[in-house]
């Protein structure tokens, strides 16, 4: 048989020129934020090309922008957790990236151990350039697949809430089956995350909320709920 091809990589589409957009930490302004453009990066071998397609807001973005959380610098792309899709791959070895759904690990640099923080965790939306941004470029061993059946927003909502959850309750309170789980203010992302693992554990899970739709959602997924 004729061999196959070998499929095009496509490029990066832009309206005018090879830049693109993204919202910056500019302390000095109200909002703290600023638009601002950059060329499209060259894409290097072990790295691809991601265009956003959704972007997450975390409660440290917020602080980011009004100098409330540490290592803050002007410039900085805002924002860890988004959902995009491949177009540009770095070498051969990244083909089986492109056009795929994918979540970026929001984490660049892990733990020593898994309770103890190391002084060299961190985070993409400070220090590291994060994702709100139209384009970013991801390594390919910090890409993640979206699961089969989440929208574009669903999948932008789940990295850092769920690693934050997963170490409070694997690694920090280390739950096991019928402990007692006390999670407070259900309404919260890390929250939701935090009773899901210690439920799948077969923990005693017991939560709290002020409002009465998220107290009637909490009693659906089989949580002890008060009010």
């Amino acid at each position: 048989p004729t061999p196959r091809p070998p499929r095009p990589t496509p490029k990066p589409s832009s309206a005018a020129s090879d830049v693109y957009k993204r919202q910056t930490i500019n302390r000095s302004l109200a909002d703290g934020i600023e638009l601002s453009q950059k060329d499209i990066p060259k894409v290097k071998k072990g790295y691809a090309l991601v265009k956003v397609l959704s972007v997450s807001l975390n409660r440290r973005d917020y602080y980011c922008t009004i100098n409330e959380y540490p290592g803050v610098k002007d410039g900085v792309t805002l924002c860890s957790d988004c959902c995009g899709v491949v177009i540009e791959v770095g070498c051969h070895e990244g083909e089986l990236w492109i056009n795929k759904k994918v979540i970026p690990i929001p984490i660049i640099k892990s733990f020593n151990s898994p309770v103890i923080p190391s002084m060299n965790y961190r985070l993409l939306g400070t220090p590291y350039q994060g994702v709100l941004s139209e384009y970013i470029l991801v390594k390919y061993c910090h890409l993640y697949e979206v699961p089969i059946g989440l929208s574009n927003a669903e999948a932008a909502s789940i990295p850092l809430c769920g690693i934050t959850a997963f170490n409070a309750v694997f690694n920090k309170a280390n739950v096991y089956v019928r402990d007692w789980v006390l999670v407070s203010g259900i309404g919260g992302g890390v929250a939701q995350f935090i009773a899901l693992f210690a439920k799948k554990l077969n923990a005693d899970v017991v939560v709290t909320s002020g409002g009465d739709k998220k107290v009637k959602m909490a009693e659906k997924m089989g949580y002890k709920c008060f009010n």
